[in-house]
């Protein structure tokens, strides 16, 4: 048996598994284990593992591209706020013409 360890898109560290000796590697996987003492999160250079510099801390992938339930939230919220504004506007346009006598 042997490790393969998977990396992302971006090249960095998502998982690692166990595999038959006569595994072969797929895209965005290595059989290079990140070196002893190396800090998280590790980042593949294309020949070995790299702690990723602090300034690009946190990473979440998924968090990048895609809006947060709250995010949705909010949303969807502020479109119900801009169909309940267009609608009190054309109800007070409606009965200014009412008051004006405009609908006899």
């Amino acid at each position: 048996m042997k490790t393969v360890y998977v990396y992302d898109s971006k090249k960095l560290y998502i998982d690692q598994k166990q595999v038959d000796d006569s595994y072969q590697l797929s895209t965005n996987e290595t059989f290079s284990a990140p070196a002893e003492g190396l800090e998280e999160p590790y980042q593949w250079s294309g020949s070995e593992w790299q702690s990723m510099p602090q300034p690009n801390w946190p990473y979440d992938e998924d968090a990048a591209t895609d809006p947060t339930l709250e995010q949705q939230a909010i949303t969807a919220l502020a479109q119900q706020i801009a169909n309940l504004t267009e609608t009190n506007t054309q109800l007070e346009q409606a009965i200014t013409a009412l008051a004006m006598g405009g609908d006899k």
